[in-house]
């Protein structure tokens, strides 16, 4: 059981930090720069880091204890454990991820995105574009240019038949209560958390996305997914696995609805255990394909690269 933390406050800012000393305050400066509202708080919840992160959280703690408090983790969750975890705590109406190696740009943006949810209770989150950079090159930052939907707000059917175009994660407010109460293996263990919080707040609700740049997302070598484990044989199962926790959590409506986007992944295992001459495995994930109803294209295309593949004659890209 996960005690929550009793509030009156309108948003919550849960921000994910592991070793970002280099980071933080730049992070935290920004959101306490927020203007044209004042009911929120910063909670930070912290990975059990081993540099002066934690001694920097508990300074701007004692420097603004209005505003920002702290979720210190007994040991290291990884990243999806220390999100969910510490989400079930949040009490708020709203509620925002931030990570602590991020910058939030527009001033009014909290503000902003909470007159959105409160004037259309069909939403379910609102989200805007942003920019990225690498590591402190904040002035080479590059538009992420999110895709504008055909409809706004959009449903999970709408943002599935059209690609599953990207969402800009990083500056997403949502309905706390819209959020699952509790989650299952499949939901802690996955490396792809970023994906399952957009198809969560989808299942609950329409998304609405504003055509402006609030957001900085940092591109660093040390970052929150330098935790996982990045060979390709591994975050291709997981996502298997993440795919069938969200088949199961949607009753079953999520794969009915749309099986095409479940074959993707198989289709790449299936090279790359062609590539490692593991031919049973290549084979049962080939035949996955089948049944998750690949394209006649896409079977030709995978049929191709396999013998290519087994062959010597191509390595697996992706």
């Amino acid at each position: 059981m996960h005690k929550k933390i009793k509030s009156k406050l309108d948003i919550a800012v849960l921000m994910l930090s592991y070793n970002s000393e280099e980071f933080i305050e730049e992070a935290i400066d920004s959101f306490l720069n927020q203007k044209g509202i004042n009911n929120w708080k910063l909670y930070i919840a912290d990975d059990f880091s081993t540099d002066k992160t934690r001694e920097i959280i508990l300074r701007y703690k004692k420097s603004f204890p209005e505003k920002v408090d702290y979720f210190f983790n007994k040991g290291n969750l990884g990243t999806a454990r220390n999100l969910f975890t510490n989400l079930l705590k949040i009490d708020t109406k709203f509620c925002v991820i931030s990570a602590a190696d991020d910058i939030v740009e527009d001033p009014f943006v909290l503000r902003d995105s909470c007159l959105v949810l409160e004037n259309d209770k069909t939403l379910s989150f609102t989200y805007t574009n942003g920019y990225k950079f690498y590591e402190k090159n904040k002035e080479l930052k590059e538009k992420i240019n999110c895709y504008e939907p055909k409809t706004n707000p959009f449903s999970l059917k709408d943002w599935m038949e059209n690609g599953m175009f990207y969402i800009n994660v990083h500056s997403i407010m949502f309905r706390t209560k819209t959020y699952p109460k509790n989650f299952d293996n499949w939901a802690y263990n996955t490396a792809t958390e970023d994906y399952i919080h957009r198809v969560f707040l989808l299942l609950a609700g329409k998304g609405y996305y504003q055509n402006k740049f609030s957001s900085l997302y940092r591109v660093r070598k040390k970052g929150a997914q330098s935790q996982i484990n990045n060979n390709s044989e591994y975050i291709y199962l997981n996502s298997i696995e993440t795919m069938k926790g969200l088949d199961m959590f949607a009753q079953k409506n999520y794969s009915i609805k749309y099986f095409n986007n479940f074959y993707g992944q198989h289709m790449r295992l299936a090279i790359i255990y062609m590539f490692k001459k593991r031919f049973l495995k290549a084979s049962a994930h080939f035949i996955t394909t089948f049944i998750y109803k690949a394209t006649i294209q896409d079977r030709f295309i995978l049929l191709k690269t396999m013998v290519k593949v087994f062959l010597g004659m191509q390595k697996p890209q992706f």
